[in-house]
């Protein structure tokens, strides 16, 4: 993988994260927060890839604002799939009514959280483009090496369920 694929690679991501943040800040919509947290879990491992060259510590702590939004997203997430699922198995209108002011809490926060932490996100952005360096085929071998043998242990286990859910991160 050559410098040049890594760095386009990394902002045709980070583009198309800000798109879809910019649009659930417009319209509110449930798919665009999704795409922006599809977005972000791309962009993380794209990091962690470009990370076995170098600069991991610096890196990390670059992603560490969009991390801590990607977070708020998540609990944003979590209070809209709650309410369409209570609504698709008729809860209660003060149940719908409890998700939606869940919902409202939640949107709230994610504003507030936007506001303070997108400029230094934008800033940091640029920063990690610029760490970036493509690793080489040694490193790669060693990682998914690495990760395969973690996926072994985690199968050989008499209850593989739980060990399984952090493998697939």
């Amino acid at each position: 993988m050559k410098k040049k694929t890594l760095r386009e690679d990394f902002e045709q991501k980070w583009k198309r994260a800000r798109k879809g943040l910019k649009a659930y800040l417009r319209k509110g919509e449930a798919k665009a927060l999704h795409v922006f947290r599809v977005q972000v879990k791309k962009i993380k491992a794209l990091i962690r890839l470009a990370a076995l060259a170098g600069h991991s510590g610096r890196m990390q702590r670059h992603f560490r604002p969009l991390r801590k939004l990607f977070r708020q997203t998540g609990i944003l997430r979590d209070a809209q799939l709650l309410f369409q699922l209570s609504r698709s198995h008729r809860a209660s209108p003060i149940m719908l009514a409890r998700q939606q002011v869940a919902m409202k809490a939640a949107a709230q926060q994610l504003a507030a959280t936007i506001a303070k932490l997108f400029p230094q996100i934008k800033k940091n952005s640029k920063k990690v483009r610029s760490d970036m360096k493509p690793p080489g085929q040694p490193a790669i071998d060693a990682f998914y090496r690495k990760t395969l043998e973690n996926i072994a242990v985690a199968l050989s286990g008499p209850k593989p369920a739980p060990k399984l859910h952090d493998c697939r991160k």
